[in-house]
């Protein structure tokens, strides 16, 4: 079982976190076979730099992919997961930080269960200090479960994921389809007969802030989650009734409340 792990950079993630994110990938019980950057857009020589470390280490094997203009994690993620070697991609942002087994637990389900498709698990976030955790993303962990919950909210914590490579092709791969890529591609995992798991445990530490509250709210978040729904509606994976409940839902949280009731709701209510 050969494993791929992709981490797309562009010009705004932090040096310092993108380093401290890939060491939490090198520090794994069961180390990826390949570390596959992806480069969306031109990205300041800080980054080069940190970049430049991990591919003079290569250890293990290191590559980049460098997109001549930033073109979205969609796009970003679409073109990775077409390079990479691995027989399975596992999925890690530039400023979060993997648990040590993280890797190790998530292979050994698709080793467990050739059916499956994807492998997820929880989150935890935190803003500055890691030991401190402001909130825990707690989604459904057997596929049946996570296909209902999938007709109302993302059953799946996107920097969490492991691919198996060959159904994610299947499905058509990733797709442009801003701040909802990964929603977007469950669905149509879903419609290909995949099949999904999310293991009990917290698999990577978010970092969480006021800026991700922002991308959280407002009508270009909203309208992008309302082609999600209308695209599951228009595709017989939700009912009317349930499409209507949706935009009503997401309508009063990205819409009408203020960012830091938004700020609550997100962490006491969608959060565990």
């Amino acid at each position: 079982m050969t494993l791929t792990v992709v981490i797309p950079v562009y010009a705004k993630d932090d040096p310092r976190n993108l380093k401290d994110a890939v060491e939490s990938v090198l520090c794994q019980t069961r180390m990826p076979d390949e570390l596959l950057f992806v480069i969306d857009g031109p990205i300041p020589m800080s980054l080069e730099k940190v970049i430049e470390e991990f591919e003079e280490r290569n250890a293990p094997e290191t590559r980049c992919v460098r997109l001549e203009e930033n073109r979205g994690l969609g796009e970003a993620m679409r073109i990775a997961v077409e390079h990479a070697h691995g027989d399975y991609v596992a999925r890690m942002d530039a400023d979060d930080l993997t648990l040590p087994d993280r890797f190790e637990k998530q292979l050994a389900c698709f080793e467990n269960d050739h059916t499956l498709a994807v492998v997820g698990g929880m989150i935890e976030d935190f803003a500055d200090d890691v030991n401190h955790v402001s909130g825990k993303r707690i989604v459904p962990l057997a596929d049946k479960e996570i296909k209902r919950y999938m007709r109302s909210r993302n059953g799946m914590n996107h920097v969490t994921v492991m691919f198996r490579k060959e159904e994610l092709l299947r499905a058509g791969n990733y797709q442009p389809f801003h701040l909802n890529e990964d929603y977007y591609l469950w669905v149509r995992m879903i419609q290909q007969g995949c099949k999904f798991k999310n293991v009990p445990d917290v698999l990577v530490r978010v970092r969480a802030g006021k800026e991700q509250m922002d991308r959280r709210g407002g009508w270009p978040y909203f309208k992008n989650q309302y082609r999600v729904f209308k695209y599951m509606l228009d595709t017989g994976f939700i009912s009317p009734g349930r499409f209507a409940l949706n935009l009503l839902e997401r309508g009063t949280v990205q819409l009408l409340l203020p960012l830091a009731m938004r700020s609550w709701v997100y962490r006491h209510v969608l959060r565990k």
